[in-house]
């Protein structure tokens, strides 16, 4: 089954939870990287939840794993066996926290966005999260 190229995608209950989960974290007591006193925009591993700048962020996912990377969290195959013509549905989805964060020694940094990341489902997968328009 084909799916097209921009569709609307519902998270599965266990994913909605969880980034609910950490979004509350965020906002109550969140911990960031030191970079983000000149950023007010971070990211969210939802694998490893800590509030990173851009830069700090694209380090952080080079630390992790082959599985955790190219691996469907829904059904554990690798995404990448599928031709390049084929769309995986992967978790980038900004949400507005206004919150400040730890950044160590005391400090704090303001933020208003995060982009929750760090979710990806193959193509297989993908037909069961679509969402009719």
């Amino acid at each position: 089954m084909s799916v097209p190229r921009f569709v609307v995608a519902a998270l599965p209950t266990d994913l909605d939870a969880q980034c609910r989960a950490i979004l509350r974290t965020v906002a109550r007591n969140g911990r960031g990287c030191s970079h983000l006193v000149d950023q007010p925009v971070g990211s969210v591993c939802i694998i490893h939840p800590l509030v990173r700048c851009l830069d700090c962020a694209n380090r952080h996912v080079a630390t992790h794993s082959v599985a955790e990377e190219f691996d469907c969290d829904l059904c554990g195959e690798r995404i990448d066996r599928f031709d390049a013509d084929e769309m995986s549905l992967m978790l980038a989805h900004l949400v507005e926290v206004d919150t400040t964060v730890s950044i160590g020694r005391g400090r704090r940094a303001a933020v208003g966005v995060v982009a929750l990341t760090g979710w990806a489902a193959c193509p297989a997968c993908c037909p069961a999260l679509v969402v009719p328009c």
